[in-house]
């Protein structure tokens, strides 16, 4: 089905807007006064998402570079959480728009979330198109995708929400360069995916880019010159991404040597049996009530999945990997608890695992969506008519039972979708008997009824959730700590919590922030901060055990040295001694460092020089410049020391004495220090990532060769 002319175009233009508009105004109120201050979405969403946009917003709308972040878990290096969206194109309108209110900024990520379903609404209909589906049908299968309980759980890990927003597209480039071959289509494919990429999130991108391999093996595994061109639009898509996916994987080397040989949850998915746990296994989401259109859609499911004639060939491999996962993952669970519930408006236990989302939701859309498309017409055949007649007559009858048989479903909101399954369920019986020849426009009227329905229910359930949101109404000044003085507070002990909801020196009732889990098992020393280590106990399990006293649980060293000033002069020094993990030196060793006076004594790598000297008058510090990357210090000692700054050290930070570089040595086994010999210094720490240089190159040349490669090919093509 061939879409010309001026006209048509314009229509199937503004089709598509209204479309992509949808999501916004179904969910206006979460981003509009007065509900501007009610998340979304919960769980991991809020838990470190909309936190670290915050940071990256508020750094770079000041001009700087998020690299490092000092004020989460004593130092992290920004580049390497997963949450980076620095070099995504579609959080940069969050710099743009800052303001230092955090309830302003939740205004703003509320409908950066939004948006994001308007994306996967706008291509999953410009990905039906192209599969020569019409228009409405189009539309309604973007609608369903973008508006389902599928996208709705997706958001309870951030990251499947980019997942479902970019995956249409992304099979959308694939499918048309498997049928022109031209390198437009892979230029355009490698440059989907390097935009999803440049989310950082890497199980999603490893789950993304195993449906996009999953459908090439399915549809062209004998195609060898094929998986060349697949790979190569991926190898440029991770170059465009370069500069935060290498700083995560330095993160995950750098680290993992010294801990368990599972190297994070992002690489996990090399593992067979994590791959049958994490993307098997049924589970139970659902962060926002269930904002399905009802049981239509699945209705409209039923025809292409019970039918071949109803799907076009190229579906052949789509269904069977999507009928295999839907097997082997949450299907059966699905099926068996929602069997009388399924797909309702407003009910709240959908199962779906927000990892096979991305598999189950675009066939779903799309088999509903040629569900439709086959009602145009009367059945191919007696044998489709007297099946879909079986099928829905048993469904109506079903659903006219069940309202007989259970009163209180005329009474519960949540069950009026029972009605539109009777109704729906009749519609297709009377056109499979041939009594109805025009049913696509009721049906497409009783899918809008349920729509309406649902966003009815918006304002009950947005009303329900402030019951758990305990700090609505009191506004941004009651709720949040001011900023004007974050950096002084930075050097002068704990506080309660700053904008980041963090607190500021993370004093030990507070010191570990919220830490993604695709980084838990990759540091047992720093990173995250110190209440597993101090706090640990002898439970091995826990990633910083190293740090717990056996006896007391908790090294008050450590305590009292993150609980004072932040950068200070320490005159005698102590080697770490090079210890069997497995042995009771390391208990030993915990009890000595527990006894350590850590303001007087730094302990040093055991291949540093331990100078110590006998010094009768203490030197002074004083902090000239601070920033997110670096700090700026002027010292004035009689005696050579040692100059510690209560920050984690990282590979990628430099430091230079009177502008002349210096050795940076890690102390105290978390933390940085720099020789400092007597007299007034100038004392720099900067942090500045070789990899990060690197990428940002890696990723210009990469868009550049991406841009040769389409325009050779249109200039190739011109008539």
């Amino acid at each position: 089905m061939a879409w010309t002319g001026r006209p048509v175009k314009l229509g199937l233009f503004l089709l598509g807007l209204l479309v992509v508009l949808t999501p916004l105004f179904f969910h206006w109120q979460y981003y509009l006064p007065p509900k501007e201050e009610l998340r979304l979405f919960r769980n991991d969403t809020l838990a470190y998402s909309y936190w670290w946009s915050y940071f990256f917003a508020k750094v770079s709308s000041q001009g700087g570079e998020p690299l490092w972040n000092p004020y989460a878990s004593l130092g992290y290096p920004a580049l390497a959480q997963i949450a980076n969206t620095s070099f995504y194109p579609i959080a940069w309108p969050l710099t743009w728009f800052f303001e230092a209110s955090p309830v302003h900024h939740l205004r703003l990520f509320n409908l950066y979330v939004v948006f994001h379903l308007s994306l996967a609404a706008g291509f999953t209909y410009l990905f039906l198109l192209g599969r020569q589906l019409s228009p409405l049908a189009a539309s309604l299968g973007a609608l369903t995708y973008s508006l389902s309980s599928a996208a709705q759980n997706a958001t309870d890990g951030f990251e499947w929400l980019y997942g479902l927003a970019w995956a249409p597209l992304g099979v959308h480039f694939l499918l048309k360069a498997l049928e022109s071959g031209r390198a437009k289509h892979w230029a355009l494919l490698s440059l989907t995916q390097g935009i999803l990429y440049s989310t950082n999130f890497l199980p999603v991108l490893y789950y993304e880019s195993l449906l996009l391999g999953a459908l090439l093996f399915l549809l062209a595994w004998n195609r060898p010159k094929t998986w060349l061109y697949f790979g190569l639009a991926h190898l440029g898509a991770l170059l465009i991404a370069a500069p935060g996916l290498f700083n995560l994987l330095e993160l995950v080397t750098q680290y993992s040597e010294r801990t368990k040989s599972l190297y994070s949850f992002s690489l996990s998915g090399l593992k067979p049996g994590i791959v049958l746990d994490r993307f098997f296994s049924p589970m139970e989401y659902q962060i926002f009530q269930s904002a399905w259109f009802g049981f239509t859609i699945y209705l409209l499911l039923l025809i292409p999945l019970f039918l071949p004639q109803a799907r076009p060939k190229w579906t052949g491999g789509f269904s069977k990997l999507w009928l295999l996962i839907f097997f082997f993952g949450s299907g059966p669970f699905f099926v068996v608890a929602d069997l009388f519930y399924l797909g309702l408006p407003g009910y709240s236990t959908q199962h779906w695992h927000h990892r096979t989302a991305l598999f189950l939701g675009l066939p779903l859309a799309y088999f509903a969506a040629s569900g439709l498309d086959y009602l145009l017409n009367p059945p191919q055949s007696k044998r489709d008519q007297r099946l879909l007649s079986l099928v829905f007559g048993l469904l109506a009858l079903g659903s006219m039972a069940a309202l007989v048989t259970k009163p209180e479903i005329i009474k519960r909101v949540d069950l009026f979708g029972y009605f539109a399954v009777l109704l729906g369920s009749l519609l297709i019986w009377l056109w499979a008997q041939g009594r109805g020849s025009r049913i696509r426009p009721w049906l497409v009227i009783l899918l809008a009824l349920e729509l309406g329905f649902v966003f009815r229910q918006m304002e009950p359930q947005t009303t329900a959730l402030l019951k758990d949101f305990v700090t609505y109404g009191r506004g941004a000044e009651a709720i949040w700590a001011d900023q004007a003085d974050q950096i002084e507070r930075y050097f002068e002990g704990p506080r309660d919590r700053n904008s980041l909801n963090q607190g500021v020196l993370f004093n030990r009732p507070a010191t570990r922030s919220y830490v993604t889990p695709a980084l838990l098992w990759t540091d047992r020393f720093h990173l995250y901060g110190f209440v597993d280590s101090i706090a640990g106990g002898k439970e091995t399990s826990r990633f910083q055990s190293e740090f717990a006293d056996p006896k007391r649980g908790d090294l008050p060293s450590y305590g009292e040295l993150v609980d004072q000033t932040r950068v200070f002069l320490t005159y005698q020094a102590k080697t770490l001694p090079v210890v069997d993990q497995k042995t009771d030196q390391v208990v030993g060793l915990l009890r000595e460092m527990a006894q350590t006076d850590l303001r007087k004594t730094v302990w040093l790598p055991a291949n540093s020089s331990p100078e110590t000297t006998d010094c009768a008058e203490p030197g002074q510090v004083k902090v000239t410049r601070f920033w997110n990357n670096g700090l700026w210090a002027e010292v004035n000692t009689q005696c050579p020391a040692w100059l510690v700054w209560v920050d984690s050290y990282y590979p990628g930070w430099q430091a230079q004495i009177d502008d002349q570089p210096a050795p940076l040595v890690r102390a105290d086994y978390a933390f940085k220090a720099v020789r400092v010999e007597s007299g007034l210094h100038l004392v720099k720490f900067e942090f500045r990532p070789p990899l990060y240089d690197l990428g940002r190159y890696l990723r210009w040349a990469s868009l550049l060769l991406i841009a040769l490669i389409f325009l050779v090919s249109l200039r190739l093509r011109a008539p």
